[in-house]
């Protein structure tokens, strides 16, 4: 198993494809360089999210499931 050692436009591009899609701006996220496993979304600071890329899942695989987690995340 290969570990993603630090967050790059590769992983951030596949975050931005499903933010987009969704109509969430890019000035309201945050996705720390540093992944850190399981990944996750949360809410901070009002309805800013906080998307952290997980180590050990492909980032094209997690974004699969990254709309689900967002709409948790606000409560819908």
């Amino acid at each position: 198993m290969v570990k993603l050692e630090v967050v790059g436009m590769k992983e951030i591009q596949a975050v931005f494809d499903v933010i987009d899609d969704m109509g969430i701006s890019r000035e309201d996220v945050e996705i720390p360089l540093t992944p850190r496993d399981p990944g996750g979304v949360s809410v901070v600071k009002g309805r800013r999210l906080r998307i952290v890329i997980p180590e050990t899942v492909p980032a094209e695989e997690w974004c699969e499931g990254l709309e689900d987690l967002i709409r948790a995340a606000y409560g819908e």
